[in-house]
């Protein structure tokens, strides 16, 4: 439910649109699930900064020659 809720919010519906669609959840649990939200974004952010990184070889880039380039 929470992923739902977070889910039409991030689409841009009211939150009153949100409290009519779903009834059962009262504006402080989705302020919960904001929290929540929020919460699990910076434990991935810092579960990716503690985390060693690996060099990415990236593919030589070969200049253009005259059998490459089209004339115009």
């Amino acid at each position: 439910m929470v992923s739902v809720i977070l889910d039409n919010l991030a689409e841009g519906q009211p939150l009153e649109a949100v409290l009519e669609s779903y009834p059962s959840p009262t504006p402080e649990a989705i302020q919960a699930a904001i929290a929540y939200a929020a919460e699990l974004a910076r434990a991935q952010v810092a579960s990716m900064a503690a985390k060693p990184r690996k060099a990415i070889a990236m593919p030589a880039v070969r200049k253009p020659t005259k059998e490459t380039t089209c004339a115009a």
